[in-house]
């Protein structure tokens, strides 16, 4: 399954020892394509604007010395880069895929993560804000169990990096990227179920 079925027909795939793959959606993509190509256009063609005015007027240095100058080209650039980085993402088939077992993530038919269900303390639907941005949408998060950041921290300490210690959810809290198949809300209520049914934690 590419996406999320409905909530008891998922279950009922899980209890009979089979899996659910939720891939990313294309459509998703291709709206966050055309919002950036066009917030890309916009801002180029200010920089055009604001240069051709600076040369005009004699005062290209005063546009060159403006930080809003350099953060706009920083954000063309971006704008520019994102549709590969999109378009990667896409070709890799990323997915998430749910099993009895846990949450795994997968990239080009290859586990990259797995998390099972007895070591996440929590699934929640949350706004996930920050200093920087107080208006988010609700994501789907997880909290990892305090065993569960242990085992994390000395596997990643064994690979030479360093496990993190900070986030707005905590050192063991996640937050799972939109653009999935069927949306935030039922991903959460499949993984929130799937929590309590294998896990035997009830979800937030």
């Amino acid at each position: 399954m590419s996406g999320p079925p409905p909530l008891p027909q998922a279950i009922a795939v899980l209890d009979a020892g089979g899996q659910v793959r939720i891939a990313r959606s294309r459509a998703y993509a291709l709206g966050l394509l055309v919002l950036v190509l066009l917030v890309g256009a916009g801002l180029l063609a200010w920089l055009v604007f604001a240069v051709g005015d600076g040369l005009r007027r004699d005062r290209m240095g005063v546009v060159l010395a403006h930080p809003v100058t350099w953060a706009s080209v920083i954000a063309v650039v971006g704008c520019a880069l994102l549709p590969v980085v999109i378009a990667v993402r896409l070709h890799r088939r990323e997915a998430l895929v749910v099993t009895r077992e846990g949450l795994a993530s997968e990239s080009g038919g290859v586990i990259r993560s797995f998390v099972p269900w007895t070591g996440i303390e929590r699934v929640g639907y949350e706004r996930v804000t920050g200093p920087y941005y107080r208006f988010a949408p609700r994501s789907v998060t997880y909290v990892l169990t305090p065993a569960a950041i242990e085992a994390r921290d000395r596997a990643m300490l064994a690979a030479g990096r360093r496990p993190p210690r900070y986030g707005l959810l905590g050192p063991g809290g996640y937050v799972v990227e939109a653009g999935y198949v069927g949306g935030r809300r039922r991903l959460y209520e499949l993984l929130a179920t799937a929590h309590h049914r294998y896990g035997g934690v009830r979800p937030s």
